[in-house]
């Protein structure tokens, strides 16, 4: 290796060494700077049409997007989280108060049942069933969901100042956001090695996949929403509308779901006597509620950016593996960036071809 080599070396990788550690500065906050960026894509719109009333008054008007956002979104998810977590803990107080009074009769009536009498009869085989106490297993199960429910609330709380924190972080990045996005998506597309045409064609596929992503999200947050409350209103479980609203925020936020409203509600009415609607509501939670988002997200995602519905259905899955809840948005973006570079060097190498002087155009050696 020459000395020039041996320094362009040594340059690449001082240059990786840097991309690396500054990668390292900036993985804590990738969820909050991701969130941030999904969020100034839905509020666009409206900070544009604020900045169009008041054009001098660019911070203002991004402060002002800011409070929209904290108006519409923030707050309301927050009050819900903490409504959802009182009625849990209420709920399964109640609970407990009515095992004791003894509200799992119909759990020993249930040991004759012509459907239940056969399990029972081959699970004698490996324990004695007999000597259980169906009324200290259902105390116990009681105790430790609301024991459950409320170390996730004490948690809750306790890492209040995290959740602050990450919230500062995240409405400190929508600001520049909104502020500066422009000029941020400009310099990124100059830092891109291709042709204005190219680059216009990635940033048009990246545009309407995220717009089709948050669409596909409200949609299906909708709908199973729609579906719970429904099933909660023949049921005649109290508060359909609000326990809809409730599953339908749910849907949207990360690691949660809308399972955290009817598994408990299935529970509670398994614990009073009414299996019937129990199984009912447990089967529309799992193959309904709980379905519609594999079932919908491909479709809804793939008409929109005219990406095969395959495709979208294991890049959102996948996506979701790879980097958690946050996959679900990453995953299809990836794949389309593939596609698009994929093409792209297609496309390079079509032109490569079709150049005069290239092996296509120049004689072969078996030509006479």
């Amino acid at each position: 290796m020459d000395k020039q080599g041996f320094f362009h070396l040594i340059f690449f990788l001082f240059v990786a060494a840097i991309l690396y550690l500054t990668y390292r500065i900036f993985e804590p906050f990738a969820g909050s700077i991701f969130l941030a960026a999904l969020i100034a894509i839905i509020f666009y719109p409206v900070y544009r049409r604020l900045h169009g009333l008041f054009p001098r008054w660019q911070n203002a008007t991004a402060m002002l997007s800011i409070l929209l956002v904290t108006v519409m979104v923030i707050i309301p998810t927050i009050y819900l989280l903490l409504a959802l977590g009182n009625e849990l803990i209420t709920m399964y107080q109640s609970l407990e108060k009515q095992v004791r009074r003894g509200g799992i009769e119909f759990l020993l009536r249930m040991r004759d049942h012509p459907s239940v009498a056969p399990i029972l009869e081959y699970a004698r085989q490996y324990i004695n069933v007999s000597t259980l106490d169906f009324e200290s297993v259902a105390l116990d199960l009681i105790r430790k969901l609301s024991g459950w429910a409320a170390r996730q609330s004490s948690q809750i709380f306790a890492r209040f100042a995290i959740f602050i924190f990450n919230l500062f972080i995240t409405l400190f990045t929508l600001f520049f956001f909104f502020r500066d996005g422009p000029r941020l998506i400009n310099w990124i597309r100059t830092l891109l090695p291709l042709t204005e045409e190219q680059k216009s064609f990635i940033s048009s596929r990246l545009t309407v996949l995220i717009n089709a992503t948050m669409r596909a999200g409200l949609i299906i947050a909708f709908v199973q929403g729609m579906i719970g409350g429904l099933t909660f209103f023949f049921l005649g479980l109290p508060q359909p509308i609000f326990w809809a609203t409730v599953m339908s925020a749910l849907s949207l936020l990360p690691f949660v779901g809308a399972w955290l409203v009817w598994i408990p509600a299935g529970i509670y009415l398994i614990l009073t006597s009414t299996l019937l609607k129990a199984v009912i509501l447990f089967g529309v939670g799992m193959f309904a509620i709980g379905l519609v988002d594999n079932f919908l997200r491909p479709f809804l995602i793939g008409g929109s950016t005219k990406l095969h519905t395959m495709l979208v259905f294991f890049s959102a899955l996948g996506g979701l593996k790879v980097f958690g809840v946050m996959g679900l948005a990453l995953g299809p973006i990836v794949v389309v960036l593939c596609i698009t570079l994929v093409n792209i060097v297609q496309e390079w190498s079509q032109i490569q071809s079709e150049e005069p002087g290239t092996a296509k155009d120049s004689p072969s050696e078996n030509t006479p």
